[in-house]
């Protein structure tokens, strides 16, 4: 039973630094270093809502995103259940910014 525990532990601990990591790329992004903001997006563009207050909004909660991711990590390490939440909820902006900001590669797929 130790080994199973043991293994659980390191799980957890790759877990705990893949959200670190995670976080640190997704907060970076947000702030300008290989943002998908270089490039337009597919949803606000046409609605001439680029540049404007809701594509800097969508910018924040993005930050925001890898601030959960974050504390996800750190929520791991110190062995706490809210670390779950702030996952989904990281997750759940992401997914909301990269639909409308779509990567350049899967943008290019379609041209």
């Amino acid at each position: 039973m130790d080994e199973v525990e043991g293994g659980l532990h390191e799980v957890k601990i790759l877990i705990g630094v893949l959200f670190l990591i995670h976080g640190l790329i997704t907060a970076s992004i947000s702030r300008g270093g290989g943002s998908p903001l270089e490039n337009p997006s597919w949803l606000l563009s046409p609605l001439g809502l680029e540049p404007s207050v809701v594509s800097r909004l969508l910018e924040i909660l993005f930050g925001i995103a890898g601030l959960c991711f974050l504390a996800s990590g750190v929520g791991i390490f110190i062995d706490q259940e809210w670390w779950r939440t702030l996952t989904i909820v990281g997750a759940a902006l992401s997914v909301v910014y990269l639909v409308v900001y779509l990567h350049p590669f899967i943008g290019s797929l379609w041209r």
